[in-house]
Parts: C-alpha cells; sequence; structure tokens
C-alpha cells in the first residue's frame, strides 16, 4: 500500500466526519423542533452512517482508479474503526450491546462498498 493512498483514505475519512458533524448537527436541530422519538433518531443516525460512508466510498474510489470497492470497503471499516474508539474512550467501555457494533460495522462497510462501486 502505498503512502499517498493511505493519506487519501485519511482524507476521505476526515470528510466522512465533517459531515457527520453535519448531519448531527441536522438530527439535533430537528429532536428539538420536532421533537424526535428514539426509534426515529436511531434511524437518521444510522442513515447517516451509510449516507457519509457512501460519499467517503465514491471520493476514494474514483482517486483509487482500481479496485474502488476494496477501497470504499476500507473507508468504510475506518470510519466504523475511529468512531468505536473514540466511543471506547469517551464511556470507558465498548458499545453495550454487541448487535448495535455489528450493525453499525454492516453499515458503514455497505456504505463504503457501494459508493466505492459506484464511482
Amino acid at each position: 500500500m502505498k503512502w499517498n493512498t493511505i493519506m487519501r483514505v485519511g482524507k476521505v475519512v476526515l470528510l466522512e466526519y465533517v459531515l457527520t458533524a453535519l448531519l448531527l448537527l441536522l438530527v439535533t436541530v430537528l429532536l428539538y423542533r420536532v421533537g424526535l422519538s428514539e426509534k426515529a433518531t436511531l434511524l437518521c443516525i444510522r442513515l447517516i452512517y451509510v449516507a457519509v460512508n457512501l460519499i467517503g466510498g465514491l471520493f476514494i474510489g474514483k482517486a483509487a482508479g482500481s479496485r474502488k470497492f476494496l477501497w470504499g470497503a476500507i473507508t468504510g471499516i475506518s470510519y466504523f474503526v475511529i468512531i468505536s474508539a473514540v466511543s471506547f474512550l469517551i464511556h470507558k467501555g465498548f458499545y453495550m450491546e454487541i448487535q448495535t457494533a455489528v450493525i453499525a460495522c454492516l453499515l458503514c462497510l455497505a456504505g463504503g462498498l457501494v459508493g466505492g462501486m459506484l464511482s
């Protein structure tokens, strides 16, 4: 793996986190204004996982040129690993339910894969 490819993945994941922050801000406003239920909020968060990784997969796929789906998958997994590490540090533990972690991982992976394939 070339160093510049690793840097591209890092830049794409950073872009994904900026998009995540903006979309979570929008969900927060909706939660405050509309009073979204817990289920609706969870659905929004899961949709954000898919959407930002899809966008990230599109970007990395265009940059990579070949093996686009693989680079999309790497981007999705990188996103999940970082978000899990930050959650671990903040909450002093891993996910309360392993099912939640698996779903989040699969959503990030799927978003990245599809984005890479569509690029």
